[in-house]
């Protein structure tokens, strides 16, 4: 079920209607309603914030730990599920998104 380990955590989860996370459209701007936010919401990584498709890193919403950062659940080929504050990552806080889903 899907095609990496970030995506599945998603169909497994969250309920992803389709298969296909190509056919995922960007949402909301995860750091602009980050308050806003349910813990449990799908999120993933579009590069600039472009309306392309996501980047393949992928995850679970959950929480905000500052103004400026929010951890996520995640998960890579080589472990399990891991909870990662963004600010601590390599990734740009502002470059995730929840997901529309058709």
């Amino acid at each position: 079920m899907g095609g990496n380990s970030a995506e599945s955590l998603l169909y497994q989860h969250c309920h992803a209607p389709s298969f296909d996370f190509q056919t995922w459209q960007i949402d909301l701007q995860v750091s602009a309603v980050c308050s806003q936010l349910k813990p449990g919401e799908p999120v993933g990584y579009y590069l600039n914030g472009n309306n392309q498709k996501p980047l393949g890193i992928m995850g679970v919403f959950m929480g905000c730990t500052s103004p400026t950062s929010f951890s996520v659940a995640m998960q890579d080929c080589f472990s399990g599920v891991d909870v990662k504050d963004v600010a601590a990552t390599y990734l740009n806080p502002d470059y995730f998104y929840t997901f529309k889903w058709p």
